[in-house]
């Protein structure tokens, strides 16, 4: 069975991220509490990145979502479906056409519903994304 998560793709997000914070193999591997040779080996996507390194990484500040999935928090969140809104929708589609006594089709109906649920997404609004990577330490950090 393939895996969905490429470790590939882990370990160049977590490099990723150690290199925009500024930290070095040596520096992030001891902060990590591994080797600095297991943490290459991660980089590189020929080791998984296990739990430990993974609430770690979180205890720094890092969106630990955005490593292992290649989305934020944020972005995940986004892609959830209101479906109060779609109920909501439907409620009010259907209403409007028994109101109007109006034959509709099972396509027309659901392009209607379609389009509401776009516009509702359209218009609701948006929480700013927060920030992917962690700010850069200062030169003065211990």
């Amino acid at each position: 069975m393939s895996s969905l998560i490429s470790n590939r793709d882990i370990g160049a997000r977590l490099r990723g991220f150690r290199r925009k914070a500024g930290y070095s193999i040596a520096e992030l591997s001891a902060l990590l509490q591994i080797h600095a040779n297991t943490l290459k080996k991660h980089e590189a996507g020929l080791t998984e990145v296990g739990a430990q390194v993974l609430c770690a990484v979180a205890q720094l500040g890092w969106d630990v979502n955005y490593i292992l999935l290649g989305k934020s928090v944020d972005k995940l969140a986004s892609e959830i479906i209101d479906w109060s809104a779609v109920i909501e929708i439907f409620e009010e589609i259907d209403e409007l056409i028994e109101l109007n006594q109006v034959p509709v089709t099972p396509e027309m109906r659901r392009a209607m519903i379609r389009n509401a649920y776009q516009k509702y997404c359209d218009t609701k609004p948006q929480q700013p994304p927060e920030p992917v990577y962690v700010e850069p330490r200062s030169a003065n950090a211990g």
